[in-house]
């Protein structure tokens, strides 16, 4: 039932045009715990778009909400308001160590960009003991699952081969082998869609780190 109601407001939020009721849709689908109602709501508070007003702090909440539903995509968005976030933004308390457990989590729900953001949390020490091997399969399945990675994504992975043994390697290939195996199967428009929305919110991270902002938590 809440999968054909949000394949209703589906549509007019991908074109940009709402429908009148579609925000009340969109908070009454939210509250009933939608992961992906939660995140339209996360994204149109971040932005200021589909009718609701500009708002950090709710935007944070909403993909807060969304990420404990299991949505890969809200999990992701929640781990980059920890990673980013400064008491002035009013969103929420910058926490490297929930960064990466709701980008650790994302990524093993299959979300590239968040494996990448994970990878690197291990590979530097960001919040937790640095660990190469974990941080080479982090890569390994960012790589994995966007075969277009940023040219600096294929350049970490012979860094990290120096740090580890040729058994161990390949240990880390199966590993991401068996993760792969593990993702579940996602609706791939709606994850295509969700994908850009999350890069186009890439330049709205700058405006996220220096904060702008309404009330929060």
């Amino acid at each position: 039932e809440r999968a054909r109601r949000f394949a209703t407001l589906w549509p007019q939020w991908s074109s940009g045009t709402p429908e009148s009721g579609f925000r009340e849709a969109l908070l009454a689908l939210a509250r009933d715990d939608h992961g992906a109602a939660c995140l339209a709501l996360a994204h149109g508070s971040f932005a200021g778009a589909m009718g609701l007003a500009r708002d950090p702090g709710a935007a944070f909440l909403w993909a807060l909400r969304g990420a404990r539903c299991g949505f890969a995509a809200a999990a992701a968005m929640t781990g980059d308001f920890y990673l980013h976030a400064e008491p002035e933004h009013h969103a929420c308390v910058r926490d490297v160590r929930r960064a990466l457990h709701w980008h650790e989590q994302a990524a093993l729900a299959g979300h590239a960009g968040a494996a990448l953001a994970a990878s690197d949390s291990y590979r530097m020490g960001r919040g937790v003991e640095r660990d190469f091997r974990r941080a080479a399969v982090l890569l390994g399945l960012a790589v994995a699952l966007d075969p277009s990675p940023p040219g600096i994504t294929r350049l970490l992975r012979p860094s990290l081969e120096a740090d580890l043994s040729p058994g161990e390697m390949e240990a880390v290939d199966q590993e991401v082998q068996d993760a792969l195996r593990g993702l579940p199967r996602a609706d791939a428009d709606l994850d295509a869609f969700w994908r850009q929305a999350h890069e186009d919110l890439a330049g709205d991270r700058v405006a996220l780190a220096r904060g702008a902002g309404a009330a929060g938590t």
